[in-house]
């Protein structure tokens, strides 16, 4: 794993490398819609969006199939919440998983600017409705406190990091921590749809 040997993982590395980078190819095709300029007269000029306008947004983006994420913890994560689910290897079509992470310094998603996630996991129901929830991966453990945080679900890594080949057994306790939260999200917002209707 990338790392800064004196202080562990940056907060973007950490990102990138477990959960995966926004394709920059499809950001050429979208560079007014998606992709947010850093910019103070850039990011003033860009109107605020609701989280699923910026799930619609971030669709557009992913360098892979949503139902098959690549990068390690994205698939780990996405393995353990199906099977939290009930569902089987290879008929887990109904769970996305997107990362919202950009591939450089210059922009952000409007996902990650406005609504704090890194990436988000979606679940359709049997009848076509979803619900998300949205994801921070953080080496902050102050925001998991409940501290300056927007998103569904907080996940703190730990700052020198792991790798899930080295560290098994910590990588899998982190992981299956984060399913479970990722998990529990889904359901209470599953509930509150049921309510709703």
């Amino acid at each position: 794993m990338i790392q800064d040997m004196e202080r562990g993982f940056t907060g973007g590395l950490l990102e990138r490398e477990l959960l995966g980078e926004i394709s920059s190819e499809k950001i050429k095709e979208y560079p007014d819609l998606v992709y947010i300029d850093r910019r103070p007269e850039r990011l003033a000029a860009t109107r605020h969006i609701t989280p699923r306008e910026a799930l619609r947004l971030v669709e557009k983006l992913q360098p892979w199939m949503t139902t098959a994420p690549l990068a390690p913890l994205a698939a780990d994560l996405y393995e353990s919440v199906a099977k939290l689910l009930g569902m089987k290897r290879g008929h887990t079509e109904r769970l996305h998983f997107y990362t919202c992470i950009s591939p450089d310094a210059k922009g952000r998603t409007h996902m990650d600017v406005y609504h704090g996630g890194d990436a988000v996991m979606r679940l359709i129901g049997p009848e076509g409705k979803d619900v998300f929830v949205t994801i921070d991966l953080t080496l902050n453990e102050n925001i998991a406190a409940g501290k300056r945080t927007k998103t569904d679900v907080v996940i703190v890594w730990p700052v020198m990091g792991l790798d899930p080949d080295l560290d098994s057994e910590a990588w899998g306790r982190h992981v299956a921590a984060a399913a479970d939260d990722v998990y529990e999200a889904l359901m209470t917002k599953t509930l509150r749809e049921e309510d709703a209707a």
